[in-house]
């Protein structure tokens, strides 16, 4: 979509394509690794899955109240990707984007649904948002990581990581207070198994994902 406005000369059409693309095409690795896994049905029963689940539903519903009613009121995100496209968000920054995802997509819903710890409270998540642009219906896809503190049933806080970034994604898991009590065989598991090895806890909350 994004080629497509720049070679028409639409500057708005083509700046706006390349905010909701994540200002890059996504890295072959991440396209291929996402495959044919889709939607929600990867997702557990603890209470950041349950949540991320219903705000998939309510998203791909484009509920916008109610997806946003699933953020405490004193919810703050962080974009730690490279392109670092949003400054420390609270709720009202976030229904703003949300709101401009909506109006600016089409069919827009929750792909790639991988979860690479998870406790009671904290999640590290990787999934892709896939759509067509209202601007000529080219397909919009953006792999993202994900890692939320969750209490109340509410997020209360998220770190947004590139989609490959899951040593940062688990680092900042543990970080968080995050805990595997359990690990079973999964790669996921296998990952984070063998990095709780090498790194300490004090470590991992010195070094971090080397943003703040």
């Amino acid at each position: 979509a994004r080629q497509l406005y720049e070679a028409k000369g639409h500057e708005v059409g083509a700046a706006r394509a390349r905010r909701l693309a994540g200002g890059a095409e996504a890295s072959p690795s991440a396209a291929d690794d996402l495959g044919d896994r889709t939607g929600i049905d990867a997702l557990g029963d603890s209470p950041p899955e349950r949540l991320f689940a219903e705000y998939a539903r309510r998203f791909a519903a484009r509920d916008l109240d109610g997806a946003m009613a699933l953020y405490a009121e004193d919810f703050v995100m962080r974009d730690r990707r490279d392109i670092g496209l949003m400054e420390p968000a609270g709720v009202a920054a976030m229904t703003e984007f949300v709101r401009s995802v909506f109006e600016e997509t089409i069919d827009i819903t929750l792909t790639g649904v991988e979860v690479l710890a998870c406790d009671e409270r904290v999640i590290a998540i990787r999934r892709a948002w896939n759509g067509r642009s209202v601007f000529g219906g080219g397909e919009l896809s953006t792999p993202l990581g994900m890692v939320a503190i969750v209490e109340d049933g509410l997020f209360r806080q998220a770190d947004w990581f590139e989609y490959d970034d899951v040593e940062g994604m688990l680092a900042r898991f543990r970080e968080l207070g995050g805990q595997v009590s359990v690990l079973g065989d999964r790669p996921p598991e296998r990952v984070f198994a063998e990095f709780a090895r090498r790194m300490p806890a004090h470590i991992v909350g010195e070094e971090g994902s080397g943003k703040r």
